[in-house]
């Protein structure tokens, strides 16, 4: 059984259409992510507190983080899911449009080190070790008006998909990973859920 304590989003959710998603906003108003069919939010106690802190500029200075489960009440649920959002002040002062033209520059290796440790440190579930063989890839998804920085690691027995974005004052990160490596509907629902992340300033920054 799982430790984690449970926020169940609506039950009646779970006999939606394949095809419907659901948005859902973090209390602390650092991020919003659609939830695909079946998808549902855990976190620790406390997590889905509002901001107790916030900067002049408006942004929360406490990380939030939740874990999404694609299929909670399976026996062996097939993919698990991430997502971290840290305060990030050298960026508070920036212009939206000047930090989004930044952003369309890919990610180096320091950057993506820098990633990976916001969601060691802060993940609620342990995001787990790719094997020394894997294959990287790195891309940058400018489908949407911010650029969202996208790696996909994947390895035999393992397939973990990673994005960041940053807004102005804050780093935004998720990682999804499956061990059923050529499960269709676990690619599906990494890329809904990386691909959804917002920020309920966005209209404000842009």
């Amino acid at each position: 059984m799982r430790t984690v304590a449970v926020a169940i989003l609506a039950l009646a959710a779970l006999w939606a259409s394949p095809s419907e998603a659901r948005l859902w906003s973090h209390p602390r108003g650092t991020f919003t992510v659609e939830l695909p069919r079946r998808a549902e939010v855990f976190s620790f106690p406390g997590q889905l507190q509002p901001c107790a802190y916030e900067s002049e500029a408006g942004n929360c200075m406490v990380p939030s983080t939740i874990t999404i489960y694609s299929a909670p009440f399976a026996s062996d649920p097939h993919s698990t899911c991430v997502l971290t959002s840290t305060y990030a002040p050298r960026t508070e002062s920036m212009n939206g449009a000047a930090l989004r033209e930044l952003t369309r520059s890919p990610f180096n290796s320091r950057n993506w080190l820098e990633v990976m440790e916001q969601l060691r440190r802060r993940g609620e579930t342990e995001l787990p070790d790719h094997p020394p063989d894997a294959a990287i890839r790195t891309y940058v998804d400018t489908s949407d008006a911010w650029p969202i920085q996208r790696a996909v690691i994947s390895g035999p027995d393992l397939v973990i998909n990673v994005a960041a974005q940053q807004r102005p004052g804050s780093n935004i990160a998720a990682a999804c990973w499956t061990h059923q490596t050529t499960n269709s509907d676990a690619a599906a629902f990494a890329d809904t859920v990386l691909g959804s992340m917002r920020h309920p300033r966005d209209a404000e920054w842009r």
